[in-house]
């Protein structure tokens, strides 16, 4: 019994070492940004803006500092958010 459970220990670590660490990864990214406090330099507090939608995705047309416009993708699905500070 000791060996069956030695056996599936091991085959255990394995998997989760071949996983890419996952679990390990999620976690850090949900917790990346904690520290960030938004700031908001506009005169407005809100702000309209209009959807487009190809297929079933929302996008945003967006610029920055003048720049090109850009077509952005609006997901409220994610459970941590992709932006970092820089």
């Amino acid at each position: 019994m000791l060996k069956t459970l030695t056996s599936n220990a091991l085959l255990l670590i394995l998997l989760i070492g071949m996983s890419g660490c996952d679990l390990v990864n999620v976690m850090r990214m949900k917790y990346a940004n904690d520290d960030v406090i938004p700031v908001w330099n506009g005169k407005d507090n809100q702000k309209e803006l209009k959807l487009e939608f190809i297929g079933d995705k929302p996008y945003i047309r967006a610029r920055n500092n003048n720049q090109k416009e850009l077509l952005l993708l609006i997901d409220t699905g994610a459970s941590f958010t992709a932006l970092f500070k820089s």
